[in-house]
C-alpha cells in the first residue's frame, strides 16, 4: 500500500524576542555621514544603519567575525572614525555579475554620541510572525 505524503513544514527558532540594546537609525536620519570606509581590507562601504553601540554596513569584501576594523565616516559625522570588531558577516545578494555583497556588523569599542535632532527617525524592528499554534515541523519522508 502507498502511504500518503505528508505536506513539510518549517521549524521557528526558539527565541524571537526583540534583543537589540540599542535603537537602530537608517542612514537618512544621519546626515552628517556621506560615505563609510573601512580599514583594514574592507574598503568602500554603504550604510544600512547605525546606533550608539555599532554599525550594519553593505560591503563587497568578507571580514570575518572577530575582525578588528576601524569604521570611517566620511563627512562632518563626528567622531570621523570609530574602533570595533567584526559580529557577523553575511552574504546580502548576489549581483548579476555573480560577485557579493555582505552585510557586516560591527560592534564599536566604545559608545559613540548620535546628534540628536528631530529629525532623526529609529529604523523599525523586523517583523515577527507569531501564531499560537507555531508553524508546522518539517519532516522528511524517507
Amino acid at each position: 500500500m502507498a502511504s500518503t505524503p505528508t505536506a513539510p513544514s518549517i521549524v521557528a527558532p526558539a527565541d524571537t524576542a526583540e534583543r537589540r540594546a540599542a535603537e537602530r537609525l537608517a542612514p537618512s536620519s544621519v546626515p552628517g555621514i556621506n560615505g563609510i570606509h573601512l580599514s583594514p581590507g574592507g574598503g568602500e562601504a554603504h550604510l544600512v544603519n547605525i546606533s550608539t553601540s555599532g554599525v550594519l554596513v553593505r560591503c563587497a569584501t568578507r571580514l570575518l567575525p572577530g575582525t578588528a576594523v576601524t569604521v570611517v565616516f566620511d563627512g562632518g559625522f563626528k567622531p570621523s572614525s570609530v574602533k570595533g570588531k567584526v559580529v557577523r558577516c553575511l552574504v546580502a545578494d548576489i549581483a548579476g555579475s555573480g560577485g557579493l555583497s555582505y552585510h557586516i556588523g560591527i560592534h564599536f569599542r566604545d559608545a559613540i554620541d548620535l546628534p540628536a535632532t528631530p529629525e532623526i527617525q529609529p529604523e523599525p524592528a523586523p517583523a515577527v510572525q507569531a501564531s499560537a499554534a507555531g508553524p508546522p515541523r518539517l519532516v522528511n519522508r524517507w
